[in-house]
C-alpha cells in the first residue's frame, strides 16, 4: 500500500506539488525562520557567555578572589599551568582546581563583578555617594487637630 502511494507520487512527476502551490521558498520559509530564531535566542548568547568565561579564566592572576562551580570561595594563590590553579580556601588550606571549574571572579564583598563593572566603579566616597543617591520623596506631614469640648458654667 505504501509503495502504491510512492509509485503514484513518482508517476505524477512532481506535478501534484506544483498544482498545490508548492513554491519551494514558501514551504521552507517557516523552517528557516524557526532556525534563525533558535540561533538568535539560544545559540548566540551561549557562545558569547562562553567567550566571556574563557577570557575571565585566561585573565586569572594570583590574589584574585574566585567562586568555583561547586560554590567554594577562595583566593588564587598560584597559577600551576594553563589548566590548573591553586586556591586557598582557608588559612593554609590549599586546593588544586581546574581553571574550567572557576565560575566567577568576585570582589571583596563576595559578589561577582565583571571587568566592565570594575572599570566604572567610583574610586572615592564622594563619587560613590553621588552615584548611588536617589531622589527622595518627601511626604506631607499630616497634622491632626482634636476638637476639645469646652464646658463652661454660667
Amino acid at each position: 500500500m505504501l509503495f502504491d502511494i510512492i509509485g503514484c507520487a513518482m508517476a505524477d512527476g512532481g506535478q501534484a506539488a506544483a498544482t498545490r502551490g508548492g513554491n519551494v521558498f514558501t514551504s521552507l520559509f517557516p523552517i528557516l525562520f524557526f532556525l534563525v530564531v533558535i540561533y538568535l535566542l539560544m545559540i548566540r548568547p551561549q557562545q558569547k557567555k562562553a567567550k566571556q568565561h574563557q577570557a575571565m579564566i585566561s585573565e586569572l592572576k594570583k590574589g584574585d578572589k574566585v567562586i568555583t562551580n561547586s560554590g567554594i570561595i577562595g583566593v588564587v594563590s598560584k597559577i600551576i599551568s594553563d589548566h590548573e590553579v591553586m586556591v586557598e580556601i582557608a588559612d593554609k588550606v590549599f586546593v588544586k582546581f581546574a581553571k574550567s571549574s572557576i565560575a566567577n571572579r568576585t570582589n571583596d564583598s563576595g559578589y561577582s563583578t565583571s571587568k566592565k563593572q570594575q572599570e566604572t566603579e567610583p574610586t572615592n566616597a564622594k563619587e560613590n555617594i553621588s552615584a548611588t543617591s536617589t531622589p527622595t520623596i518627601s511626604a506631607k506631614k499630616k497634622t491632626t487637630t482634636t476638637a476639645t469640648k469646652k464646658t463652661g458654667r454660667k
